[in-house]
């Protein structure tokens, strides 16, 4: 699936997405996998539509994307199920907005008796970033939009959040375009990895490249390669 072709975007004199193309698996988790500053975070947002590019196509429909950020971006005042509301269409923020909230908590494996009722101070990070996803959920997106969601948290929570994000994306039958820096957090979630470097895109590999120790091996020092760095640096 093609999001987009030869995207061009820059901010004042900084190009920074250079005629980048970006293919995502149709179904599943699609990592975009690049060191800090190559512009993962930029063409996310162009793919969600929440910036414009400023050459190149798009080609991920308006409204099909649910958005999730580093962070959980939970306002303060609000309790869980108070924030989450606020994601639903206004014309379903009647009686059936407690039920529709219950049902994506539970699905990100949050007990909403419990959970609803917390503010997000009360929330743990794994809690909150759980939170975080149940509300790009509550407008039924086809395509999960996540710009490293995990990078703050502790790695059991980590694995914890990985293992029911892959469970979510295939029982819903979505796709995924997932941000990471972390080559094993790629290695782990997806069926297709596309690194980036320098605002395009330098490679791709299907998770049959990576599916044995191995194989995965080989594709570690490829990425290694095309990110300009050496094997064990």
């Amino acid at each position: 699936m093609i999001a987009f072709a030869d995207v061009i975007k820059s901010f004042g004199d900084r190009r920074v997405l250079n005629g980048m193309t970006l293919d995502m698996a149709e179904r599943g988790i699609t990592c975009l996998l690049g060191a800090s500053g190559c512009g993962k975070s930029t063409a996310l947002r162009v793919a969600a539509g929440l910036i414009a590019p400023d050459a190149g196509s798009l080609h991920i429909p308006a409204g099909s994307c649910g958005v999730v950020f580093q962070d959980s971006r939970l306002l303060p005042w609000l309790t869980t199920e108070e924030n989450l509301a606020l994601a639903l269409p206004s014309a379903q923020r009647g009686a059936e907005a407690a039920l529709r909230v219950a049902q994506v908590l539970r699905e990100v494996a949050l007990d909403p008796r419990e959970t609803g009722k917390l503010f997000p101070r009360e929330l743990s990070g794994g809690m909150a970033q759980r939170a975080g996803i149940a509300r790009a959920m509550l407008r039924n997106p086809r395509i999960l939009m996540m710009d490293e969601p995990f990078a703050s948290l502790d790695a059991m929570t980590r694995s914890d959040l990985q293992l029911m994000l892959k469970t979510l994306v295939e029982e819903q039958d979505m796709a995924c375009l997932f941000v990471t820096h972390d080559m094993e957090e790629a290695f782990s979630l997806a069926r297709r990895i596309v690194i980036m470097r320098d605002g395009r895109t330098a490679a791709m590999f299907e998770r049959n490249d990576f599916s044995t120790p191995e194989k995965r091996e080989h594709v570690r020092d490829n990425i290694l390669t095309c990110l300009g760095r050496k094997k064990g640096a």
